[in-house]
């Protein structure tokens, strides 16, 4: 059974691609890509906004549909942010998502070799290693027919 509410809004979505079948840019903040159409109230299907996503978020905030998110603190640089979709985020970038992965290897490595045991024999030497040296390649030993000689 379709409400009212569902009626109205698909009334409103049908309506908008006919009515705004382009879109130039956001109508909040300029923005000319990812552009999305926004119904402020939909039992009212021809006032449409034309938002980028960021804007089209806070719109629905804005308007109650959709619930509030907090904003957090980036775990390394201490930078607010508004995450973007569902999972729990705890950086604001990828570059600060880069940071905690090298810690967190760091922080690996450091009590694998706090315990005492052997270091590990790392067969790929090529790999750029957390101190930012790379480790050279043992030289090749050419082809079969030089080693004949």
């Amino acid at each position: 059974m379709i409400t009212p509410e569902q009626r109205a809004r698909n009334y409103a979505h049908k309506l908008a691609r006919k009515l705004v079948p382009t879109m130039e840019k956001c109508e909040a903040c300029g923005e000319t890509r990812g552009l999305q159409r926004h119904h402020p109230d939909y039992f009212q299907p021809t006032r449409i906004e034309i938002l980028c996503r960021k804007c089209h978020i806070l719109a629905d905030q804005r308007d109650g549909y959709a619930p509030k998110k907090q904003r957090k603190a980036c775990k390394v640089c201490g930078k607010m942010f508004l995450p973007t979709h569902t999972k729990n985020h705890s950086t604001c970038s990828r570059e600060c998502l880069t940071e905690i992965g090298r810690r967190n290897a760091e922080k690996r490595w450091t009590a694998y070799y706090a315990s005492g045991k052997k270091p590990l024999r790392i067969r790929n030497t090529s790999r750029l290693f957390m101190d930012g040296v790379t480790v050279p390649k043992k030289p090749s030993r050419g082809p079969r027919h030089e080693l004949a000689m």
